[in-house]
């Protein structure tokens, strides 16, 4: 297609914006800047065509993207970047937060951390009485039901950075933000137990791809 389309693409986008543009155009536009003198619509079509969708292609394991035509190491590694970047790029406006007062504030500092995880993690905020930010990182890969989350592990974490109450968070990659009945089980064990050894836990909240549910505001932790 030419020089002349990827101006028109590129124009388009500065008056435009992302909203109106369909997957492969997305695709085709990134592509540009990887792949520089091929026809990047072919092949954004035929990872369109092979994934499903723009969110599977980038989060597609590196061998599959480049088992695409036209797809080298280069390029996977780029598409590999797009949901790492968002991310960052979030997570990077909230790092100035050193206060989670609410609910509302937790779901925003947290729902960041996880774009891009097709596998289960485990984050953990630790916070002084007024809720200040003291720790917050992931402790775990995997669901919070394996023998790895302990309240010990919680607990040396947390005391560690002196700090009295706690908020969990895990994600559902591939299903709606609700709670199992294996997340409500843990999640009370675990109140028990920290709260023997003099720590709070404020919440345990649960991120899909879309959204957030708090258990504490569901009554779990009543």
């Amino acid at each position: 297609m030419g020089e002349g389309h990827r101006q028109r693409l590129k124009k388009r986008f500065y008056k435009e914006g992302l909203g109106h543009f369909a997957p492969h155009n997305v695709l085709e536009l990134l592509l540009f800047y990887c792949i520089p003198r091929k026809d990047t619509n072919n092949i954004a079509h035929s990872l369109l065509k092979r994934f499903g969708s723009f969110s599977s292609v980038v989060e597609a394991p590196l061998e599959e993207l480049m088992k695409v035509e036209g797809v080298g190491e280069n390029t996977a590694v780029f598409l590999k970047m797009i949901p790492q970047i968002c991310s960052y790029y979030l997570g990077d406006k909230t790092a100035s937060k050193k206060q989670i007062t609410s609910t509302a504030e937790a779901g925003e500092y947290l729902w960041p951390k996880f774009l891009g995880k097709t596998k289960e993690n485990v984050y953990l905020i630790c916070m002084d009485t007024n809720g200040k930010v003291l720790f917050s990182d992931f402790i775990m890969e995997g669901s919070v039901t394996m023998a790895g989350i302990t309240a010990r592990s919680v607990a040396e974490i947390t005391l560690r950075v002196g700090a009295v109450q706690v908020i969990l968070a895990h994600n559902h990659p591939r299903g709606f933000a609700l709670p199992s009945p294996q997340d409500i089980y843990v999640t009370r064990t675990l109140h028990k137990s920290l709260e023997a050894l003099g720590i709070l836990l404020a919440d345990h909240i649960i991120v899909s791809n879309e959204d957030f549910v708090s258990m504490a505001e569901s009554g779990y932790l009543e």
